[in-house]
């Protein structure tokens, strides 16, 4: 799921998101298996819309969003994740969506899952990352373009 030695290439990009205060989702910290950890940013309506200003226009191969499932908060995984690129913050263009599926095990169990989007030969200024999750809330720690690890 992304951890350890991971760098982002969107690390210090701009950051907007449907509720706000979403700057962390592209500082390299990752969160660990606990809903209230500092580093998860928290959509309680279940619907989760963030843009990425990367400051000029680059290449875009792989998009990829970490979230926490932790049903006794009623915090669950996406039902799917739809990534976007637009050269001017306008008109977006979708590059891949990514269905996720939630474990029937899932009653006590915390845990974190990655949507990846890969070889997407994509190119822009901005990233959008739109998930929805119906009935439950969804955190999400780190939105990634172009990681290395």
């Amino acid at each position: 799921t992304f951890y350890g030695d991971v760098r982002n290439g969107a690390e210090g990009a701009g950051v907007v998101s449907s509720s706000g205060g979403a700057a962390a989702l592209v500082d390299g910290s990752l969160g660990y298996e606990d809903y209230n950890a500092p580093e998860w940013h928290m959509s309680p309506d279940g619907e989760m819309a963030v843009v990425i200003d990367l400051g000029e226009i680059r290449p875009v191969d792989v998009l990829a969003a970490r979230f926490l499932a932790y049903a006794p908060a009623s915090v669950s995984i996406p039902d799917m994740v739809d990534f976007y690129v637009s050269d001017t913050g306008e008109c977006y263009e979708k590059v891949s969506t990514v269905v996720m599926e939630n474990t029937d095990n899932d009653l006590h169990d915390c845990w974190i899952d990655i949507a990846m989007a890969d070889g997407l030969g994509a190119s822009g200024r901005f990233v959008k990352v739109v998930a929805e999750c119906h009935g439950s809330a969804i955190c999400c720690d780190e939105i990634f373009v172009n990681p290395v690890y």
